[in-house]
């Protein structure tokens, strides 16, 4: 499996991997909720899906709420952090794994992301003009052809612009793609 990174792995783990995440505290209720139990850790989600009060919360295995920006660790070296440890065993010491947290499963439309303005972070569906965003089929697949998402503890500064590709950040986590065969579920934590 491959990433493929819109900015440098390199700028996120030197200067922004050693910074303390800040902790939040949940301030909503379930008004309807169920859990999904991963390995490490639950996703709770609450409201309807496919609509604007939809979200996709983070608990650690002892019921704490985390942050999937801020708590679950860029680079899993297969030491438990945060009471989240990694999933995937490295091949060699030389070997590099990071985290991804999955916004968008392979083959879905709903265009989810981390709500970074809001408490615990939840994940959320996009909205833009008053409208929840969705991307389209390109015939013969249907949404993503890949699941989709974000390296935690990463920051694209819109203030930076990138000297090859001359974009700015867009003041979110930096995106992710795995390309892979797998099929996630939404806010798995996947090393691909």
């Amino acid at each position: 499996m491959r990433l493929l990174l819109r900015s440098s792995l390199w700028y996120t783990s030197a200067f922004l991997g050693s910074h303390t995440a800040f902790k939040s505290e949940l301030v909503t209720q379930a008004t309807t909720s169920y859990l999904i139990k991963t390995m490490h850790y639950q996703t709770e989600e609450r409201g309807r899906p496919n609509s604007s009060d939809y979200r996709i919360y983070f608990k650690t295995s002892d019921g704490k709420y985390i942050s999937p920006f801020h708590d679950i660790p860029l680079i899993a070296d297969g030491d438990q952090e945060n009471n989240v440890p990694s999933k995937k065993l490295k091949k060699n010491d030389n070997e590099v794994l990071y985290n991804m947290v999955v916004e968008v499963p392979r083959w879905s439309n709903a265009k989810m992301e981390i709500a970074t303005k809001e408490p615990l972070n939840p994940i959320k569906q996009d909205v833009k003009k008053g409208k929840l965003r969705y991307v389209a089929n390109v015939f013969p697949h249907k949404g993503y052809i890949w699941n989709y998402g974000a390296l935690p503890q990463t920051w694209e500064d819109p203030n930076h612009t990138d000297k090859d590709t001359m974009c700015c950040g867009d003041n979110d986590p930096i995106d992710v793609c795995e390309i892979g065969t797998l099929v996630c579920s939404p806010g798995q934590v996947i090393q691909p």
